[in-house]
């Protein structure tokens, strides 16, 4: 549970003491040559960098009203702060986009990593697929050949036999 906490600055001055009923007006959003110059979109996400700029924003405004007086190194001081927070930010921002980049590429490696193994399976199971289709081809090939082989075996031998005979008869 998150308390949202405001700061208003009473001035004091030797007239109304401390406390005046005047309340400095809640921090808005501009641009300008002050702490405004770290405006904080809405965008940015973080709650406390916001808060934080807002108060310091406060600060600064009660810091220049005639009521509270203070020396240039506070505010420059108050000034270094804001912009630090706004560094800071910006910081957190880009970690958190590095954070989703890196988050995505787990993401991609671990879908590649579920799908791999029955990808490279049925890979394999298609070269050997493909190597039976070559083995069987070859084997007929080599069937063919072997039949061929035997025919012209029976030939010879037939033509031997036959040559044979003509040699007996012959004398």
């Amino acid at each position: 549970m998150r308390k949202n906490y405001k700061m208003a600055l009473s001035a004091w001055s030797p007239e109304l003491g401390l406390g005046s009923e005047k309340a400095l007006p809640v921090a808005a959003v501009s641009t300008g040559p002050s702490l405004e110059l770290c405006t904080f979109p809405s965008t940015l996400g973080s709650s406390v960098a916001a808060d934080a700029l807002e108060q310091l924003l406060v600060v600064e405004q009660s810091l220049q009203s005639d009521y509270f007086k203070c020396n240039e190194e506070a505010k420059n001081f108050l000034k270094d702060v804001a912009i630090a927070v706004k560094k800071l930010e910006e910081m957190r921002k880009s970690t958190i986009e590095l954070l989703e980049i890196e988050s995505m590429e787990l993401s991609r490696l671990y879908f590649l990593l579920e799908t791999l193994p029955t990808r490279v399976s049925r890979e394999l199971e298609e070269c050997v697929r493909d190597a039976r289709r070559v083995n069987l081809v070859e084997i007929s090939e080599l069937h063919t050949k072997i039949t061929r082989t035997n025919d012209e075996m029976e030939f010879l031998k037939k033509k031997i036999l036959h040559l044979q005979t003509d040699n007996t008869a012959l004398g």
